[in-house]
């Protein structure tokens, strides 16, 4: 066996540990306790909003499969200005909520993404960071309870609100 095969045949088989030893496996993602996708999704309709039903995601790797472990939706403002889509494992366990504004006048509509109830999240405390936060060109995060909320300033006027579990990484 030549020695380039005895590498590659080595490092195959330290891939082949890795990638079945349940211990370097992708931990699930933590639901945001409290809330289900409807709760986003209906209270945005009743604001004007559309929005698509829960679904399975597209695989990542190949479009034209579903990844069976991920659900996720979206919707957008009656102006198109505002925008918001949920991940999770199931439409009962919410995992990473992210909203865009990408007008000044569509900032409250992350305020009132803010305003979910999310066990263990005082949500006038967190709304009115949002509301605060948001308004100046910073990006910054802030824990409320287990759940960090992110705001990412864009170039010029857009905003991005990021809620998830503080453990949970980006879809």
């Amino acid at each position: 066996m030549s020695k380039k095969l005895r590498y590659f045949s080595s490092f195959i088989g330290l891939a082949l540990v890795f990638l079945v030893n349940p211990a370097h496996a992708a931990t699930k993602p933590t639901p945001l306790p409290g809330v289900m996708a409807v709760d986003l999704y209906m209270n945005l309709e009743k604001q004007g909003w559309k929005c698509a039903r829960p679904h399975q995601a597209k695989d990542i790797l190949d479009p034209s499969k579903v990844d069976k472990n991920t659900t996720t939706f979206d919707c957008f403002s009656k102006d198109k200005t505002a925008y918001a889509i949920a991940w999770g494992t199931t439409a009962s366990n919410m995992t990473w909520i992210t909203a865009d504004a990408t007008s000044k006048a569509s900032y409250g509509w992350l305020g009132f993404i803010a305003t979910l109830p999310i066990t263990g999240v005082d949500q006038a405390a967190a709304q009115k960071w949002v509301l605060t936060t948001i308004k100046t060109n910073k990006s910054t995060n802030k824990l409320f309870g287990n759940i960090k909320f992110t705001i990412s300033a864009g170039k010029g006027i857009a905003r991005t609100l990021e809620i998830a579990h503080k453990s949970t990484k980006h879809p």
